[in-house]
């Protein structure tokens, strides 16, 4: 019966609150207008989420979630599928770290809140559930209003631009603009923090960077440039345009209040050490001595000095003092009155240290006709060369009796060529000396070794016929062991020699026998002709080949 009661108590206390007209229901309102009608706040109790790995389930039949927990990434949100569509979720991302988390392909900044609305299979965003307008969108705006719609502060703040979560750029409530500095000191104060780069650059077809502009009838445009030298000095430039000078302006780079270099914007002539510069290239000299220069106009020619006299030498003096205060002169010039094309020259005094004959090309050194591309009249001196790399030949330099030097690679009785073969492994054979020239009588030198004390050397005949057939091996002497003692004996045909040392005790450490330093040579019949080595041994050896011509031999 209190069952009862209580019931009828409960719906008499609805009755007060809801009600339905036209299939409308009304809560605190008699005359509801839609299907639902809420005269008041709705309340949405919120469900609070915890992370974990970077990653959050949205429990089903709820309206409002708070992510909490600490995130290391990007934060994964699943939601269920809601059972009709319109159903509403807000998500609030209050996890630390910074990071955002997606729902859907949509991401909620760290710190933010965002609505979502179930349509069409899944979670749409409904740009956080504020009005269009109030918010700036990742993917542009439009309809917007420069007098309304902007980016900024309201209050009196600097606004603030970051990327990677560090200040790039600051807007001071005040006006000026800082680029790598959070405290501009000028309209645009831009800091680079490191070694150096251009602050101002552009690509393509643009021509104009940075442009600097008074206004102003009658005044100057200076840029100032200061820089501190290593010991805190400031070394200052100006640069810029007066235009109360002369009947166009200058435009002028200073050190001073001096006209170090100025263009006439007028005439174009170019002054230095004066404003006022009457050619081309006007260059006032404060010193006792002057030059007379010139410029062309043909390609190429970048400062000329002419003589214009026939037969008439152009001789450019240069001196300076050491440190002692000694005068150190050098001259340099044409003499066109020497050989038939005249010659130029680099000279510290009346010698001809430095000669280029300008009609040969040749060049000189100590001498004033070089014969040849390369004239020395002197010593010369190499301090360094490059040594020879393995399995090439090396070509002995000569000089004749006039003192030209020439390279007598086999052209020449007693011109010789080396040639170190790698490692040869046991029963290898390789090519051990190739392109070696017809029609001469070679003297061949083998020196076998390896990591031990003894070493084996063996000299051949060789004859390398300009005809086919008559090419010939033969070998002559030799000895093995740390003291020469033991000699070795050949087995011959007309091309090839085998070579043993049939005393040999087989002592080298990993030794393989008697056999260590039996090893072949042939001589091919082909010109040019090719020395072959065979290791006969029963391990690896290294061969070093030198071949030295003995005769002319058709």
């Amino acid at each position: 019966m209190n069952q009862k009661l209580s019931l009828l108590g409960v719906l008499c206390v609805l009755s007060t609150l809801m009600y339905a007209q036209n299939g409308n229901v009304g809560i605190n309102t008699t005359t509801p207008q839609t299907t639902l009608d809420v005269n008041g706040a709705i309340t949405n109790r919120e469900t609070v989420v915890a992370v974990s790995g970077n990653a959050a389930t949205v429990p089903s039949n709820v309206s409002q979630v708070r992510l909490t927990g600490a995130a290391t990434a990007a934060v994964a949100i699943t939601a269920p599928a809601a059972p009709n569509a319109g159903q509403r979720l807000i998500i609030y991302n209050n996890t630390t770290g910074g990071f955002g988390a997606t729902l859907n392909g949509f991401t909620i900044t760290n710190g933010q809140a965002m609505e979502f609305t179930y349509s069409n299979g899944g979670w749409r965003a409904t740009n956080g559930g504020a009005s269009f307008g109030s918010n700036w969108m990742l993917t542009g705006n439009s309809g917007t209003s420069p007098s309304t719609n902007f980016l900024g502060t309201t209050d009196n703040q600097d606004m603030v631009i970051r990327t990677n979560n560090t200040e790039k750029m600051r807007v001071q409530a005040g006006g000026n603009v800082g680029i790598g500095t959070s405290a501009p000191a000028s309209t645009l104060n831009v800091v680079n923090a490191g070694t150096g780069g251009n602050v101002v650059s552009t690509t393509g077809t643009a021509n104009t960077v940075l442009r600097l502009e008074n206004p102003g009838n009658g005044q100057a445009v200076i840029q100032n440039l200061t820089a501190k030298n290593p010991s805190g000095t400031a070394v200052s430039a100006a640069m810029g345009i007066n235009p109360n000078v002369g009947t166009n302006g200058i435009l002028l780079l200073t050190k001073s209040n001096s006209a170090d270099f100025v263009v006439d914007l007028a005439s174009g002539n170019i002054g230095m050490g004066t404003s006022t510069p009457v050619s081309t290239l006007n260059v006032a000299n404060a010193g006792t001595a002057g030059a007379s220069v010139s410029t062309g106009i043909a390609a190429n020619t970048a400062l000329r000095l002419e003589n214009p006299g026939s037969g008439q030498s152009v001789i450019q003096n240069l001196t300076a003092k050491n440190a002692s205060g000694t005068a150190i002169s050098a001259a340099m010039g044409i003499n066109p009155n020497f050989s038939t094309n005249g010659i130029f020259l680099i000279t510290k005094s009346s010698t001809s240290d430095f000669v280029m004959d300008l009609g040969t090309g040749n060049i000189g050194l100590g001498t004033a006709s070089p014969t040849a591309m390369l004239d020395v009249n002197g010593t010369a001196r190499v301090r360094s060369l490059p040594a020879t790399p393995s399995a090439t030949f090396s070509k002995p330099i000569m000089s004749d009796a006039s003192g030209n030097l020439m390279s007598t690679y086999f052209q020449n009785d007693g011109s010789m060529a080396g040639v170190t073969s790698p490692s040869i492994a046991a029963g290898a054979r390789v090519a051990a000396m190739t392109g070696i020239p017809t029609a001469a009588i070679y003297k061949v030198s083998i020196l076998v070794f390896d990591n031990c004390t003894d070493v084996g050397y063996v000299e051949f005949f060789v004859r390398c016929a300009g005809q086919v057939t008559y090419s010939a091996l033969q070998g002559i002497t030799g000895f093995l062991g740390s003291n020469g003692t033991q000699t070795p004996q050949f087995t011959e045909t007309q091309t090839t020699s085998s070579v043993v040392f049939p005393t040999y005790p087989g002592t080298c450490p990993g030794s393989a026998g008697t056999t260590d330093f039996n090893f072949k040579v042939e001589i091919d019949l082909v010109a040019p002709h090719t020395i072959y080595i065979t290791n006969n041994g029963g391990m690896a050896k290294n061969y070093t080949v030198r071949l030295e011509r003995i005769a002319y031999a058709p």
